[in-house]
């Protein structure tokens, strides 16, 4: 089975990795600008896990302009120069299928 992933954002991202019912990981990581996650020595945060790809997602950081408001949002794989290198195994966010969308407190 693949491991679940769980983001958590407060100020910080607090990652919860679950695999088969068991917590394997629950760190806080700053994010700054883009945060790519994956098996990669690349990485922002690196997951060695079989399920999880290289470049598996992006967690990017968004400030409104008007508003100063601090929003966050996962993209499905990372960027390589302009395009967007999709991840192998694909993410689910709340247990449906995901190529990006907007983060909100326990998805």
């Amino acid at each position: 089975m693949f491991p679940f992933i769980r983001f958590v954002l407060v100020a910080k991202l607090k990652l919860l990795v679950l695999k088969d019912g068991l917590l394997l990981d629950d760190r806080e990581y700053l994010l700054n600008g883009a945060t790519t996650i994956g098996r990669s020595e690349n990485s922002s945060i690196k997951i060695d896990l079989p399920g999880v790809s290289r470049c598996h997602c992006t967690i990017v950081r968004l400030t409104s302009k008007k508003s100063k408001n601090i929003e966050y949002s996962v993209i499905d794989g990372c960027y390589q120069g302009r395009s967007l290198k999709k991840s192998t195994n694909g993410i689910l966010l709340n247990n449906e299928p995901c190529e990006s969308s907007y983060l909100v407190h326990g998805d």
